[in-house]
């Protein structure tokens, strides 16, 4: 029992060095990130994980600011809503700057206020939002700038209460964070 206490504590010990040895050796770039669309804004905070030569894992955690107006099913939508992000990224250069291509999708929880006429309510949606970006990585020392163009669907999975405004969305974003 004694030679498996040692053998078990020596494979955690190289387990360990090893994926501190790994981890070590990718970047990660946290970023405090501004999504702007048609009908509203995104802040939210994110990181880019380095997991290959010139791949990149995405995520992030962000705020939905909503005007629809009149662009959606009702005269007037307004609201607001939490989601999180994951994403793919992978870089065209080598060297971890210049352009970036990706993927990812946003899950949103939103509470849309609407009004029809005279008649008001609201509605709890959760959308699935999956789009493609091009970005742009400037770093400068340990700062980065990453400003993208984004292009997707926003569909409402789940609507309690009435339909609101769901379909194409183009988004402009920037990240402005550090590189660690």
């Amino acid at each position: 029992m004694k030679l498996y206490n040692h053998i078990t504590f020596y494979v955690i010990v190289m387990f360990f060095c090893f994926a501190q040895k790994s981890f070590s050796q990718n970047f990660r770039d946290i970023s405090f990130e501004l999504q702007a669309y048609p009908t509203g804004i995104i802040p939210g905070f994110s990181i880019d994980y380095k997991i290959g030569d010139r791949s990149w894992l995405y995520g992030r955690i962000a705020y939905n600011w909503i005007r629809h107006r009149d662009l959606g099913e009702h005269e007037d939508e307004r609201g607001y809503g939490f989601g999180l992000s994951i994403g793919y990224k992978y870089n065209l250069s080598a060297d971890d700057i210049g352009w970036r291509i990706g993927i990812k999708s946003d899950v949103w929880r939103n509470i849309i206020d609407w009004t029809e006429g005279s008649d008001s309510g609201s509605s709890d949606i959760t959308v699935i939002q999956p789009t493609i970006e091009l970005s742009y990585i400037i770093l400068k020392n340990e700062l980065i700038v990453i400003p993208s163009l984004a292009a997707g669907f926003e569909v409402n999975v789940r609507t309690v209460g009435e339909k609101t405004g769901q379909g194409a969305i183009l988004l402009i974003g920037l990240q402005l964070g550090k590189r660690l």
